[in-house]
Formats: structure tokens, sequence, C-alpha cells
């Protein structure tokens, strides 16, 4: 594992969205799309070597590299790095919090995919929507016996306005 980019040198490349997640380059302005590895998850090159967006977020935001920490998305939502949704947490314990979850939403290609876990067997759905998906949610962990599910994400609506923060901007 490459040690990750210092904060300085992050913020020198981009701009930061705290309520999106986004990050724009600070030398076009454009959003930086990044890629999605196959788990969903976005990874950016910075100085030639691929990381995990979540991580470099972290970074920027806190100055730690967390090493063997894992960087949760509480709502599951892979590609979500709004900094509302990013914590951090043992592997054991996110691994665990995913065993008592009714069901894990996932983006999967211009759809949703909904998973959930019970007795050793996943059910898996697919969904046209979020909204269809947060009601196939309640259907079938209701079918399952399983009760009601929280909804997620939390959502967050986009203001004007920025702040300074480290050489770079952060826009709320």
């Amino acid at each position: 594992n490459n040690p990750l980019p210092t904060p300085e040198r992050l913020w020198s490349l981009w701009d930061y969205s705290l309520t999106t997640g986004e990050v724009f380059s600070r030398r076009t302005g454009r959003l930086l799309r990044g890629d999605r590895n196959h788990k969903g998850y976005i990874r950016d090159k910075v100085d030639g070597v691929k990381y995990f967006r979540h991580r470099l977020i972290w970074r920027m935001m806190t100055g730690e590299d967390i090493g063997e920490l894992t960087i949760d998305h509480d709502d599951k939502i892979r590609d979500n790095n709004s900094w509302i949704n990013l914590s951090v947490m043992t592997r054991r314990d996110n691994i665990n919090k995913g065993r008592d979850s009714l069901g894990s939403l996932y983006q999967h290609g211009s759809g949703w995919r909904l998973d959930v876990h019970l007795d050793g067997i996943r059910h898996r759905r697919y969904y046209k929507s979020y909204e269809l998906a947060l009601q196939g949610q309640e259907d079938l962990t209701r079918e399952l016996g399983l009760g009601k599910t929280a909804r997620h994400p939390i959502s967050i609506s986009r203001t004007s306005g920025s702040c300074q923060g480290s050489g770079g901007f952060l826009m709320v």
C-alpha cells in the first residue's frame, strides 16, 4: 500500500464539496469523475498512483492516514463521498454493521441493487430507481419477517456559498 498524499498536496489539486462529495480540479474547475472499481468505489489517480476517493477525502479533511482502519459509507452508497456520510471504523465493525442491517442498496448501472442476507442465503433484487429500491427493501424484509428498514440516505440540499479550508475550498 502506498502512503496517502499529504493534505496540502490534495488541497493543491482539489476543491471538495462537503454536501455532495464531489471533487473539482483546482486547475480547471472541472468535476473529477474518477473511475469506479467493480465494487462501486470511486478511485482517483494522484501523482501517478490510484487511491480510493473516500480515503483521500478523509486525509484532506482530518490530516489522518487511517492505515488499516476502514471508511464506512453510512448510507451504503459507495460513491456518496459527502462528509456527513463517511465514518471510520475497524474492518470487523464494518463487517458486523453489514450483518446487522436489513439490506444493502447499491447503485448498479443506471438502477439499484438490493441485497438482503438471511440465514446464509442472499436475496438479491434489481430496481430502476432508488425510490423503487427502498420500497422493494421494505417489501422484501417484511416478506422475510425482518420488520421495517431504515430509509437511506439522509438528504442534504445544496446551499450557496463556500468556506475556505487548508488552501482549497469546501463547497457547501
